[in-house]
């Protein structure tokens, strides 16, 4: 009676929350900060989705890096797929990559530990700030209309491919770099259109501008800006349509509906099959 109960509990509960990863029609309705609330709410409920490294780092402030710094230790390899790659998650909150553009597990996590009592009292975006000085990227704080030319360049990098030697003055960039220079741009009121037609363009800015419009075209990086850094404030969290009721009664009734038949069928189902191989008295 108690196991059904748990049963009944997690299909009417638990089922309907876990649908909404595979809910391509959910997804759709609702804006990308309210999928960024409802997964906030799902991973402190539940679980951390292989894919939850995406919008944690795009959207996570400083509340989620201590949120993952705080279970590295007990993590065996951050860097594989059963982990769900939450230093990737990280490294795009921070602005730092102990391990340049990929690194290695166990030999990262000190140096993360480390990284984190030298900046936990910063803020967000002077870890961002900071972890482009590490590497020679110099930008004003907030950044400014005179570090276009440098953020653009640090988007339009690439990086030598892995089976290519290294050659002299080859630099490597951590993979998080290009996204958080796209919202440095973004936040300190870059036009891509008017830079293009007013600036003096080399190749390196035009395959910044390339790869800003990339991003640029991308929801997830524009729709309601829940990633805003620099200039942020309150009004960019109010008025944003389509905010998620992640356990709507008419959505929860009907996995709970459908999914409470489906119990009764398996038990009688299971009962039947039981009395065929144990045979009742009489």
């Amino acid at each position: 009676m108690l196991a059904g109960g748990v049963g009944l509990l997690a299909v009417f509960w638990v089922l309907p929350y876990l649908a909404r990863v595979a809910d391509g029609e959910w997804m759709a309705r609702h804006s990308e900060l309210g999928r960024w609330e409802y997964t906030q709410d799902r991973i402190h409920r539940f679980y951390w989705y292989h894919d939850d490294f995406g919008p944690v780092g795009k959207y996570g402030g400083k509340d989620w890096a201590e949120w993952i710094v705080q279970r590295l230790p007990g993590e065996e390899d951050q860097w594989s797929c059963a982990s769900g790659h939450k230093t990737s998650a990280l490294e795009s909150i921070t602005n730092y990559s102990p391990g340049g553009e990929r690194g290695k597990w166990p030999q990262d996590l000190p140096l993360w530990l480390a990284w984190w009592e030298q900046n936990r009292n910063k803020t967000q975006d002077q870890w961002i700030v900071d972890g482009f000085a590490a590497e020679g990227v110099v930008i004003h704080h907030p950044p400014a209309e005179e570090d276009w030319p440098t953020l653009l360049k640090v988007l339009g990098h690439v990086n030598p491919k892995d089976d290519k030697p290294a050659q002299e003055g080859d630099r490597i960039q951590p993979g998080c770099f290009k996204y958080n220079a796209f919202r440095c741009l973004r936040d300190s009121e870059f036009n891509p259109v008017q830079y293009a037609l007013e600036a003096e363009n080399t190749p390196e800015l035009k395959a910044g501008l390339l790869q800003y419009h990339r991003m640029e075209q991308r929801r997830e990086f524009w729709e309601s800006e829940p990633g805003r850094l620099f200039g942020a404030d309150d009004s960019y969290y109010r008025g944003v349509a389509g905010r998620p009721r992640v356990l709507e009664p008419a959505f929860r009734w009907g996995w709970g509906s459908a999914s409470a038949l489906a119990c009764v069928a398996g038990v009688w189902l299971w009962r039947r099959k039981s009395r065929r191989v144990f045979p009742l008295p009489g």
